[in-house]
């Protein structure tokens, strides 16, 4: 289990530091720094929700270097996640028919991605810790 219930609550009440911000959810951090709680902006069907999409993919089978963290889904709804400091690699995942901009995760890493058998195009935010690539965004 990543995290715990009580920090989980914290994060839904908006009570834990908040160290970003994405277009369905926020994500605090816990006072030791060592997780992140993303919690929805609006309100979603529990069903069918960021978190519960990107909960869904936390087996997923990944080339090295890249890695899926280790992941818990709270019953309010919160995600919580291991907080990597590292080294932000790219924001998006852009197919060699899309534009690029340095936010953009290189297109070797990409091309990985794409082998693994999912759309990765709604996928977000990578983080190097060391010699990994942490995909940590894979909601939709």
């Amino acid at each position: 289990m990543v995290g715990n219930a009580k920090d989980a609550a914290r994060a839904l009440a908006g009570s834990l530091r908040l160290i970003g911000e994405g277009c369905s959810r926020y994500v605090y951090v816990s006072d030791d720094e060592t997780v992140v709680y993303k919690v929805h902006r609006y309100d979603e069907v529990p069903e069918h929700s960021t978190n519960s999409d990107e909960y869904a993919r936390r087996n997923l089978v990944v080339p090295k270097p890249l890695a899926v963290p280790p992941m818990t889904l709270y019953p309010n709804g919160v995600l919580a996640m291991p907080y990597y400091r590292g080294t932000m690699a790219g924001e998006c995942f852009c197919t060699p028919n899309e534009s690029h901009d340095d936010t953009c995760l290189p297109s070797h890493l990409v091309d990985m991605l794409y082998t693994v058998g999912e759309d990765c195009a709604t996928w977000g935010n990578t983080v190097w810790c060391g010699e990994t690539l942490y995909l940590i965004d894979l909601g939709t």
